[in-house]
C-alpha cells in the first residue's frame, strides 16, 4: 500500500485488491479484483491534525477581582458605574449610550475586547461574570482598555 504523509492531511493511494478490503473485497463489487475497472487508484484523504487552537491567544491583563491594579477605576466603578459605562463604551468606539439601549452591554463588550485583543474566554463565561460581577466585570474592562491604549500609544 502506497501512502503520503503530510503535516496537515494523510493520503493513502490504495492499489486495486488492496486495503481497505471493505472496498475491494466485496464479491458483489464491480470494481474488485479481476475486474477491468479494477485498474484504477482510489485517493482517500483522512484529516490527521485538527488545526491547532488560535495562536496568541491571551487572558486578560488583569484578574476579574485585581480592583487595587487601579484604584480610580475601582472607585468610578463602585460610586458610578454609569459613568465608567459610558467611558469604556466610548474608548471602545461604541456610543455612549451603548449602557442605556443594550440589556447585556457589558457581555458585548467584553465579547467584543476578547476577539480584538485574542483574550480567552466564551460567551457563556461573559454572561455568567456579567450576571454575578457585573461592577468586578465593567472595571476589568476598564482596566484592559487603558492597557490597551497605552500599549497603542507607545
Amino acid at each position: 500500500m502506497d501512502s503520503q504523509y503530510s503535516k496537515q492531511h494523510h493520503t493513502v493511494q490504495t492499489q486495486p485488491g488492496g486495503q481497505p478490503g471493505a472496498y475491494y473485497g466485496n464479491p458483489g463489487n464491480p470494481y474488485g479484483p479481476g475486474s477491468q475497472q479494477a485498474s484504477h487508484h482510489t485517493n482517500t484523504t483522512v484529516i490527521i491534525q485538527q488545526p491547532a487552537a488560535a495562536v496568541g491567544v491571551r487572558d486578560w491583563s488583569t484578574g476579574l477581582c485585581n480592583c487595587c491594579d487601579d484604584v480610580g477605576i475601582c472607585l468610578c466603578g463602585l460610586f458610578c458605574s454609569c459613568c465608567l459605562a459610558m467611558q469604556v463604551s466610548s474608548d471602545m468606539d461604541e456610543t455612549m449610550c451603548l449602557p442605556w439601549c443594550v440589556p447585556y452591554y457589558l457581555m458585548a463588550l467584553r465579547v467584543k475586547m476578547r476577539a480584538q485583543e485574542r483574550i480567552q474566554g466564551s460567551i457563556c463565561n461573559d454572561c455568567l461574570v456579567q450576571t454575578y460581577c457585573g461592577t468586578c466585570a465593567l472595571c476589568q474592562l476598564a482596566r484592559e482598555v487603558k492597557m490597551v491604549k497605552q500599549r497603542a500609544a507607545r
